[in-house]
């Protein structure tokens, strides 16, 4: 979503994140974790990027499946809106802004981990 500089940031995290082991697919259904690379730089491009969450989280809640997966949110958004993207919309399961994307692999683990093993 969003600009150009989005597209280059989008392509060099699955970079990084199949340099760390994970695969990238391009259909979300089989997938096990899905990046929503955020944009906010105008209200249409805000309210695009909370729209594409809330379709993911809608899908992801009807599909059948014995393991929860994961939505992870990055780019503008998550850079500037971290904690109210956190706290306004629990269907996120992780919200990395690009000062984080060094760590967004272990963070996905983390994520895994934690569906995979409910408290």
């Amino acid at each position: 979503l969003g600009c150009p500089k989005n597209t280059v940031d989008a392509e060099v995290l699955l970079g990084s994140l199949q340099a760390d082991g994970f695969s990238v697919v391009d259909d979300p259904a089989a997938a096990e974790v899905v990046i929503v690379n955020t944009c906010a730089f105008v209200e249409d491009a805000k309210s695009e990027s909370i729209q594409t969450v809330l379709d993911v989280a809608r899908i992801q809640s009807l599909e059948e499946r014995k393991t929860k997966k994961a939505l992870v949110v990055t780019g503008c958004m998550a850079q500037r809106y971290a904690e109210e993207l956190a706290a306004e919309l629990p269907e996120i399961d992780a919200v990395v802004g690009f000062e984080n994307y060094k760590n967004i692999a272990s963070k996905i683990r983390d994520v895994l981990y934690r569906n995979a093993n409910p408290a």
